[in-house]
């Protein structure tokens, strides 16, 4: 078996916690301007769950699932608790379905064509689509190392990285054992999620008195 069991992601103490919320905040005040949100999270409280699948369920790559069980959980107080408790679906999946959520990530620099539409625009955010045939063949036998080793894609944040610190991470995260890379590519898919719903939702907080 290649994932361990749920609990796969490390104890945080409440700095670090406090730590991670900053940055997260920082990524939602960042990635967009305010004429380019589609949503506002009373909006997204609202729609019925097919609504709600549509709109937001791209963010976990090839994998509504997420979305279709947080909308029972609805509502949100704002972007973050949003993806706090998708990410709270996926930390209580089973063992099979987080392994489709890992797998369902592309290769870096995988055939343009492969690649759904945000995966093409954060591959190019970070130079990953204008490589030299040397680099090519460096991201080509570190997927396959990677994947003979881990049984799933190496999976980072390419928007917080650029093409060198993703080399560099092939090198240090090969290394790990699969228990530790599992949490980490958990940790990276959640980075992601957050960017790609950060870009639509307003990151105002509900307006509801309910909240």
């Amino acid at each position: 078996t290649i994932l361990p069991q749920r609990r796969l992601l490390p104890e945080v103490s409440n700095e670090t916690h406090t730590s991670v919320l900053v940055s997260q905040s920082q990524i939602m005040s960042s990635s967009s301007s305010a004429s380019t949100y589609k949503y506002t999270i009373d909006a997204v409280n609202c729609m019925r769950r097919d609504e709600f699948v549509t709109a937001v369920g791209f963010a976990w790559e090839h994998s509504p699932w997420i979305a279709e069980k947080a909308w029972d959980r609805r509502p949100f107080y704002n972007v973050q608790s949003l993806i706090e408790t998708m990410f709270d679906v996926v930390l209580h999946a089973t063992d099979e379905q987080q392994r489709q959520l890992l797998s369902s990530h592309p290769d870096l620099v995988a055939r343009f064509s492969s690649l759904t539409e945000a995966s093409k625009a954060e591959q190019r955010s970070a130079g990953l689509l204008e490589l030299s045939p040397e680099e090519v063949e460096y991201f080509r036998s570190n997927n396959h190392y990677y994947r003979e080793k881990f049984g799933i894609p190496f999976i980072i944040c390419v928007r917080e990285n650029k093409k060198q610190a993703i080399m560099d991470g092939f090198r240090v995260r090969r290394e790990n054992t699969v228990e530790q890379e599992t949490s980490t590519a958990l940790g990276e898919v959640k980075k992601i999620a957050l960017h790609r719903l950060s870009d639509i939702i307003d990151p105002a907080p509900s307006s509801s008195s309910k909240l």
